[in-house]
């Protein structure tokens, strides 16, 4: 081999023993970060199932007291 092969091969192999420390430190952040995300994912179904349970039950109670004032109007009518 020449004395160029073996500096070009040797330049490439420099690049590539530096290269694979990045990709796999990218790739754990990437492995972690999605971890991350899917954790926040769930936090935010369950919070949004709450809401929408307690937006029912607000909504019930709503119509439950509607329809008490519903019975109070008519009694005081009748009383006048």
């Amino acid at each position: 081999m020449s004395s160029t092969n073996i500096l070009i091969n040797s330049l490439f192999m420099n690049f590539l023993l530096q290269l694979v420390p990045i990709v796999i430190i990218a790739l754990l952040a990437w492995l972690i970060l999605s971890k991350i995300a899917k954790k926040f994912e769930k936090q935010n179904e369950e919070r949004l199932a709450f809401e929408k349970e307690n937006s029912i039950l607000l909504n019930k109670r709503l119509d439950e007291l509607n329809e008490r004032l519903v019975i109070i109007e008519k009694m005081l009518k009748e009383v006048d």
